[in-house]
This record gives structure tokens, C-alpha cells and sequence, in this order.
């Protein structure tokens, strides 16, 4: 993903950040890899809201590792 994904505020200023994105790969990590990005893009708009900021592109690519589990920290 580029920045414009974790850089995205909602009306405080918040950003989504990174762990919230690692948090929904977690989340759908047995998903088909079609719902996983419609899945992203929904919750930045929830976090967004009708009044957040969001100045910046987004662009997402997913990819599925088949081998043994790494571990992912934020």
C-alpha cells in the first residue's frame, strides 16, 4: 500500500496507521484475496468518515504467502 492508506484522518486528525492495516490482513488472512482489499478501503472510509481529511492517493496491492507463517509487527 503507499502512505495515503495509514496517512488517512478522520475529523480529530487521527491517522488509520499501519497497525489498523496489519490488523485487517490478520482479520481476513483466510478470505478469498478479492475481499481483502474492497475490506481495507472500507474501513479507511469508516475511519474517514464524512468530515475526515484524506489528501493523498491510494493504491493497494495483495499478494498471498503460502509458506510457513512470519512473524509481523508494527
Amino acid at each position: 500500500y503507499t502512505d495515503g492508506i495509514p496517512e488517512a484522518t478522520d475529523l480529530y486528525e487521527n491517522q488509520f496507521g499501519i497497525k489498523a492495516v496489519l490488523e485487517i490482513a490478520r482479520q481476513h488472512r483466510e478470505a478469498e484475496i478479492t475481499e481483502i482489499i474492497p475490506a481495507i478501503r472500507l474501513a479507511v472510509r469508516s475511519h474517514r468518515g464524512r468530515t475526515g481529511g484524506h489528501l493523498d492517493d491510494i493504491t493497494l496491492m495483495v499478494a498471498r504467502w503460502r509458506g510457513p507463517e512470519i512473524p509481523i509487527s508494527a
